[in-house]
């Protein structure tokens, strides 16, 4: 029962992981919420790199799902929990008021 549970979080951590890195890829020449990535070759580069590691970590945030490896799902969430804040953070100096 618990696992369940458990694999359906992760099931949904990965489509939340590939509806962020595809709204990013979808949007990094067109102006987003405060950013303007047009504007910014550097911002444009910032998205254009994570959100392909997103994808990437989507990717494998289903594989580890398949594999049902408890070693390498825990590394893979360890790696979500550390790339995830990235973005934010790189973007903050990129905010237009």
């Amino acid at each position: 029962m618990i696992s369940t549970i458990i694999s359906f979080f992760i099931f949904l951590l990965g489509i939340l992981l590939l509806f962020i890195s595809l709204y990013l890829l979808r949007h990094k020449n067109k102006p987003f919420m405060l950013f303007h990535p047009e504007k910014h070759k550097d911002l444009r580069i910032i998205i254009q790199i994570t959100g392909t590691l997103l994808l990437f970590l989507a990717f494998l945030t289903f594989v580890s799902l398949i594999l049902n490896n408890q070693v390498f799902l825990s590394v893979i969430l360890i790696l979500d929990v550390a790339i995830i804040p990235i973005l934010p953070i790189l973007m903050l100096s990129y905010i237009e008021k």
